[in-house]
């Protein structure tokens, strides 16, 4: 915060002078409390050093915080600011507004409202968005007087992080889901690119009025590749009617004609596949021309104006109208999955039924004001006092794990006995479908065994324990992947560190032996010391180096005494590949990893070849420009099993060098 007249006292002054009862959207009543300077002391002395740690928040944009308000009120001689990352990768408004909010805290005369810092910092900002070149030489100058950088890099002693890049075949559900997405995207882009009478270059997701449903889209595939989801477009009958009404009388299209578009409307919402005519790829949703055909949208472009299947030219304008205008759901399998463990666990013969009343009148009635309450018709719980202690009881079979008192889940523990001998729940394996998933488990699984016996240093001391770190940036990939190893490994042995419970869940992996595992959502990069972390999983492909690095550096800190084993999941011929093939040519790789294991070099994709910077433009000058090309370089998964139209050539008649005699039978 920057006070106009120099302290926070002054500005109480004048703003009482003046009879002026607000300043900077804030009331004068707020500012009675630190006016009395008996109700505030930290205000009344003259620091010689402020230090704040995670000082990148200082320079927040938006609405201030009570913390970064009152640090401002601080007066002090010296300011510091301890910070990872002072600002975003991307240079941007967004950027650069933060580091600047940040150097207006420690109030240096060159960005004082004295000395006209808003305006030096807007022609700035102004300049380097230009992408003038002596802006940013000026911004490094201004930097090199505040900034004092120092990195783990510098540490000899510390072990650097080893990192691996493993790509992951998706399977045919995560595939065709993926595809969906994609299709949708090319639709749009291909549609709104084509010139007819009217242009639809607004309705663009590369057009600047788009850019949030164009990351919307980004985000949307890159939640496919991750698995555990299926897409099911949806269409309403009136759009059903419309698309059918417009080729019967305005294209005029037979009776045969007007069946198989119905059929192909019928396959679309049913989420069976259609063939495309020109190259015969299986897909959900297909381009539909005037003339009846059905072609992918990788095989139309923007000066198509001719159907590659019967050739006959067709209006753009027309085309475009034609398009049914499809919804699309997501239909994750932990909730399918949930509903049928719900309806099938319900008990429905009077045997389960007075088994478990027997379990409950074994329990006793010690207490007067003890009543058995009705919850379900094979269910019944006792209804007790608050923080009444009991002993958890089970029953003898496994029905949802909770207790029959409290209904508490049971934390078992599964990475050893496939069944919990107290809640009787047995271990499930995650289902192949899912790779993603199911790679993670089998690997936990192996590292289980192999950190088991690990014995110890040879000064005497125990080895570190297992300790895995599971991260990703959306909320809904880490639910599917935290279900499947919950079924697996059992509850006592994962943490979720979000909710108002991940105080609780990271003590709970902390401290707990059998709790080996948590995941990590993207509250949980900053300010956490994870020191004694052995592995961590990225469960997609990150855009942004700095929150890795920050997730990294939980782990990756002073107090490892071993090298921290970081695995990135790339979805094979996927987006993800394109983004890792992006961010190795602008160089945007980490440089903490070890040379040793660095395997990111290596990588290259088989799908995705890119051109250097220079000719591909400045993909990372803002985000708009890294979505934009993201969406416009996708390309759909084409599955081994469909063949494309390509015919298959025989190798065992390759190397005949007598030819084939062949005769016809008159």
């Amino acid at each position: 915060m920057e006070w106009k007249n120099g302290s926070f006292e002054e500005e109480l002054r004048r703003e009482k002078y003046n009879n002026v009862h607000s300043f900077r959207g804030f009331s004068y009543d707020m500012f009675n409390e630190y006016g009395n300077l008996s109700s505030c002391p930290l205000l009344k002395i003259h620091w010689l050093r402020l230090i704040v740690d995670e000082g990148h928040t200082m320079g927040k944009r938006g609405q201030p915080t009570n913390a970064i308000d009152f640090a401002s009120w601080i007066f002090a001689e010296r300011r510091w600011a301890m910070t990872g990352t002072p600002t975003p990768q991307s240079i941007d408004k967004d950027g650069l507004g933060n580091l600047f909010g940040l150097l207006k805290f420690l109030k240096h005369h060159y960005f004082t409202a004295e000395h006209w810092g808003e305006e030096r910092c807007k022609v700035l900002m102004k300049d380097i968005k230009a992408g003038h070149l002596a802006a940013f030489f000026k911004l490094r100058q201004l930097l090199n007087l505040f900034m004092i950088r120092h990195t783990k890099l510098d540490v000899v002693q510390l072990h650097k992080p080893i990192l691996k890049v493993t790509r992951m075949q998706m399977s045919i559900p995560e595939i065709l889901a993926y595809n969906t997405l994609v299709t949708a995207v090319q639709m749009n882009l291909v549609a709104t690119s084509m010139e007819g009478r009217t242009s639809g270059k607004q309705d663009s997701l590369l057009s600047a009025r788009q850019i949030k449903h164009a990351r919307q889209a980004l985000s949307n595939i890159r939640l496919a590749c991750c698995g555990g989801t299926q897409i099911v477009p949806t269409l309403t009958y009136e759009n059903w009617l419309e698309t059918v009404d417009l080729m019967r009388y305005k294209h005029g299209a037979d009776d045969l004609t007007i069946t198989l578009v119905k059929h192909f409307l019928s396959r679309m919402t049913n989420e069976q596949l259609s063939s495309c005519m020109a190259c015969g790829i299986q897909l959900q949703t297909l381009f539909l021309l005037p003339c009846g055909c059905q072609i992918c949208t990788e095989c139309v472009t923007a000066e198509t104006k001719v159907c590659l299947v019967c050739n006959r030219d067709f209006d753009i304008d027309h085309f475009q109208k034609l398009q049914p205008g499809l919804d699309y759901k997501w239909k994750w399998n932990i909730e399918s999955q949930g509903n049928h463990v719900q309806t099938s666990s319900v008990p429905h013969s009077s045997e389960h039924i007075q088994h478990d009343r027997l379990e409950l009148d074994e329990i006793g009635d010690n207490d007067a004001e003890e009543s058995i309450v009705n919850l379900a018709p094979a269910q019944r719980r006792i209804r007790r006092r608050r923080n009444d202690r009991h002993d958890c009881r089970f029953p003898t079979t496994y029905r949802d794990g909770k207790c029959l008192v409290c209904f508490q889940p049971h934390e078992c523990v599964l990475h050893e006995n496939l069944e919990c001998s107290i809640c009787h729940n047995r271990a499930e394996e995650c289902p192949k479908e899912e790779s993603k998933a199911s790679y993670i488990t089998n690997k936990l699984k192996h590292l289980w065994y192999e950190y088991k016996n690990r014995g110890k240093t040879p000064s005497g001391e125990p080895k570190r324990p297992l300790k895995v770190l599971i991260f990703s940036q959306f909320r809904q990939i880490s639910n599917v992947v935290g279900d499947r190893l919950i079924r697996r490994f059992g509850l006592g042995c994962v943490a979720e560190y979000w909710g108002q419970a991940r105080n609780l869940e990271l003590m709970k992996f902390t401290l707990s032996n059998d709790c080996f595992c948590m995941l990590l959502a993207k509250e949980g990069s900053h300010g956490l010391n994870l020191s004694f972390v052995t592995h961590i999983f990225f469960l997609d492909e990150i855009l942004d180096k700095s929150l890795e690095s920050q997730v990294v550096a939980r782990a990756y800190r002073m107090g490892a005494t071993e090298n921290v084993y970081v695995e990135q999941l790339v979805a094979k011929h996927s987006i993800e590949e394109l983004i890792v093939q992006m961010s190795k040519r602008d160089g945007l790789h980490n440089q903490m990893y070890s040379n040793d294991g660095y395997q990111e070099n290596k990588f290259k994709s088989e799908y995705y070849e890119l051109e250097d910077a220079a000719t591909c433009g400045q993909v990372n000058a803002n985000n708009r420009n890294r979505v934009g090309f993201l969406l416009s370089n996708v390309k759909i998964i084409k599955p081994h099993s469909t063949s494309c139209g390509k015919r298959k050539v025989d190798n065992s008649t390759k190397d005949h060098k007598k030819k084939r005699k062949v005769q016809f039978a008159l």
